[in-house]
């Protein structure tokens, strides 16, 4: 009895490191570097962090920065306003 939860496990963690996760993997490669840049990112965002950024970088550096970041939010969002689901509070 003890034997049949060992092979389930290891025939799950197989699945997870097979062809069924490469598949995953493939299907929301889009999500899972979103995820990923967030994760990486995620510390950097402080408000006393951009505060310094914007004090101490020079305006050619900042607003190329800037409007990249703008353009990068807006096609990201493209398509996406027809899944949004709107809250009235």
């Amino acid at each position: 009895m003890s034997v049949e939860p060992c092979r389930c496990f290891a025939h799950r963690w197989s699945a997870v490191s097979g062809p069924v996760f490469v598949t995953f993997a493939g299907r929301n490669v889009f999500v899972l570097a979103l995820m990923s840049i967030f994760f990486l990112v995620h510390r950097y965002d402080d408000h006393r962090r951009v505060r310094v950024a914007v004090r101490y970088l020079r305006p050619e550096v900042f607003w190329p920065i800037v409007i990249l970041l703008w353009i990068v939010a807006v096609t990201v969002s493209q398509g996406s306003s027809a899944k949004f689901i709107y809250f009235d509070f």
